[in-house]
């Protein structure tokens, strides 16, 4: 073998291994990429978990929805005017605290009702369930509720108050 191809051949068994050293430099950098992209999957998967398991908020379209329902079945106002209402709010929720140890929030918030423009409002009821006819008609009726949020077998629930009594809910708004 002449010198020359001897040379050659260095040259090439060099640049093969420079390759070789580049393509395992490579192979370490995909899978280190590869790897921190899992673990930051993985701990993502493990943050949205915990967001998806964790209560709802007192302001939570949950909350809002249930404690409407709960008024819905349980108000003596509400069931009497059915035919007056427009639409029912939920207004000014906000958390009075918060138990880590169960966990459940507990929370206060209005519920109120709308009466149709064209129903001439809603009537006023005494404690005995009849129409008091010397009172005008409204246009709104508060309710001031009381609930919590909890969580019982992987299961969000609601427990609320609901104006059980007449002279519970107030008056808005009378119509002239």
């Amino acid at each position: 073998m002449s010198n020359e191809t001897k040379n050659e051949a260095e040259f090439e068994e060099s640049i093969k291994k420079q390759s070789d050293k580049k393509n395992h430099t490579l192979r370490i950098i995909t899978f280190s990429v590869f790897a921190i992209i899992l673990i930051l999957l993985v701990c993502f998967g493990i943050y949205k978990g915990v967001e998806i398991t964790s209560l709802p908020k007192c302001d939570s379209k949950f909350a809002e929805e249930e404690v409407i329902a709960i008024f819905k079945q349980n108000n003596f106002v509400y069931k009497q005017e059915q035919s007056n209402l427009d639409y029912i709010s939920f207004e000014y929720p906000q958390a009075t605290s918060y138990e880590r140890d169960i966990p459940r929030y507990e929370c206060s918030a209005k519920v109120r009702m709308h009466a149709l423009p064209e129903s001439g409002g809603f009537n006023v009821w005494n404690d005995y369930g009849y129409i008091n006819h010397f009172e005008s008609k409204y246009n709104t009726i508060d309710c001031s509720v009381d609930y919590s949020i909890t969580r019982s077998r992987g299961e969000n629930m609601v427990t609320s108050t609901y104006c059980d009594y007449i002279s519970s809910v107030y008056y808005r708004d009378a119509v002239k």
